[in-house]
């Protein structure tokens, strides 16, 4: 049994609406930077080599995010034009792109699509992936590569995949949430049960049955049954177009998930003050338990 389908996912832009930087200078060669940023520990020095000072001499600062916080993981043009200004000027200065800018060099989360032909045996056993997918990051034209499709079934034993990469006049792509996950998610999985529907099959039983093609069968299959206990699957789920209504149809649906974060020791430099007190530094991050758009 075989299907085809073509999936995509478009490319959104960040805006994230809130003040980029707020520099103010005390002194000649000191910089402190309220930034919104993900990546604390490692923009001092992105903003220390073009002022020419130290980057023991910048303070960054990042109590909130705001939006678009995927993308914010560099000092940016913009963000060094602004502590140019700072320090020229003696003043704190705030910066915001507004939303034009915004859109033209503020990068965008970017696009995937992807013809997909899958196959699977009587069983239910995945034996064929063929897959060409394209999308556009910028002027960079690249997109995602080869490798990460099929999405976590790593195992499927016939896979055959082609990637083309769009250049195009705008912005680099940036981080949107847990990248590219979600384009790759999106492809996989909804190709997955689409076959299963074809099959006559319920999408979970589908997924199950695959899990030997995932690195960690056992992990994924307790999580299955957690989420299926939890959000009463055999009784709420029904195969595609049954979900009652005219125009607006309901369901349940299947996905797997991976990311290779993970805990591990990190340096925290403490700096001696003459007074005999010392002042660690270090930066942490917290994320809301939200889905990846």
């Amino acid at each position: 049994m075989s299907t085809r389908a073509i999936r995509h996912r478009h490319h959104l832009a960040h805006v994230p609406g809130n003040a980029r930087v707020t520099l103010r200078v005390g002194g000649e060669d000191k910089l402190n930077v309220h930034l919104s940023t993900q990546n604390v520990s490692g923009t001092g020095g992105q903003f220390a080599g073009p002022l020419g000072i130290d980057a023991s001499n910048v303070s960054i600062t990042c109590n909130y995010i705001g939006g678009g916080f995927g993308s914010k993981f560099a000092a940016d043009e913009w963000g060094v034009a602004c502590a140019q200004l700072a320090k020229k000027a003696g003043k704190p200065v705030r910066l915001m792109l507004d939303r034009a800018t915004e859109l033209k060099i503020g990068g965008t989360r970017p696009s995937g699509f992807a013809e997909v032909t899958i196959a699977a045996d009587a069983e239910g056993n995945i034996t064929v992936w063929d897959s060409h997918h394209w999308g556009t990051s910028g002027i960079a034209g690249s997109t995602i590569s080869l490798g990460q499709l099929p999405y976590c079934f790593d195992g499927i034993p016939n896979r055959n995949r082609k990637a083309t990469g769009i250049s195009t006049n705008t912005g680099p792509n940036r981080a949107w949430r847990a990248p590219p996950h979600p384009q790759l998610c999106a492809v996989t999985d909804t190709v997955i049960d689409d076959l299963a529907a074809k099959m006559g099959a319920n999408s979970y039983d589908i997924f199950m049955k695959n899990l030997d093609k995932t690195p960690k069968p056992d992990v994924y299959a307790e999580e299955m049954k957690i989420g299926a206990k939890l959000i009463d699957w055999k009784a709420k789920w029904h195969a595609h177009g049954k979900g009652g209504g005219k125009s607006v149809k309901r369901g349940l649906g299947m996905a797997l998930h991976r990311w290779g974060g993970r805990a591990g020791p990190r340096p925290a430099p403490s700096r001696c003050i003459p007074t005999g007190r010392s002042k660690p530094s270090w930066a942490a991050r917290t994320w809301a338990p939200a889905p990846a758009p």
